[in-house]
């Protein structure tokens, strides 16, 4: 877990700018993305119910817009699209929560963790570039699709941490 929270942000800023860190369209210390966060699946709570574990307080009427964008997003094949407007604004504040986003990444690390019975490569892999990529990936690196180029660097920061790829 503390090696997807190196990777995913600056090891050397401070915590208060690590919560506010942001790449592309993934928030906070564990760059969670607006889309996961609503909808995470693998029996992981959402963001919002998270939030109400955790006491911290929210927009009820935009998490349902979130929740419902999130839903037309998912039927019209476009399951990963940011959430848009106040709505995402308000997810993305509650990513910059450590608790929560912190929270939520280590959850959903345990259930894909327990989905790829603990290898730990395509764990990192569905963390990073989403499980549909994992799951049809053969465990050798150099077959990760080109424009999936992203997820080869990112396992290979993790193999430097944590030495987990054959060689």
């Amino acid at each position: 877990f503390q090696a997807v929270i190196d990777i995913e942000s600056n090891a050397s800023d401070t915590i208060a700018d690590r919560n506010l860190a942001y790449s592309k369209h993934a928030y906070g210390i564990a760059q969670f993305k607006t889309a996961t966060a609503v909808s995470p699946g693998y029996n992981v709570a959402n963001i919002f119910d998270t939030a109400t574990e955790l006491g911290i307080t929210y927009d009820s009427k935009l998490k349902n817009n979130a929740i419902a964008q999130q839903k037309t997003n998912a039927r019209n094949g476009n399951g990963m699209k940011d959430i848009e407007g106040e709505a995402g604004e308000e997810v993305i504040r509650l990513l910059q929560i450590a608790n929560i986003n912190l929270t939520m990444s280590a959850r959903y690390l345990s259930r894909l963790y327990k989905k790829y019975d603990g290898d730990i490569a395509k764990t990192l892999l569905g963390y990073n570039q989403g499980p549909s990529v994992a799951d049809k990936w053969d465990g050798n690196i150099e077959t990760i699709p080109a424009k999936k180029s992203e997820g080869v660097g990112y396992l290979r920061k993790a193999d430097a941490i944590l030495s987990f790829l054959e060689s």
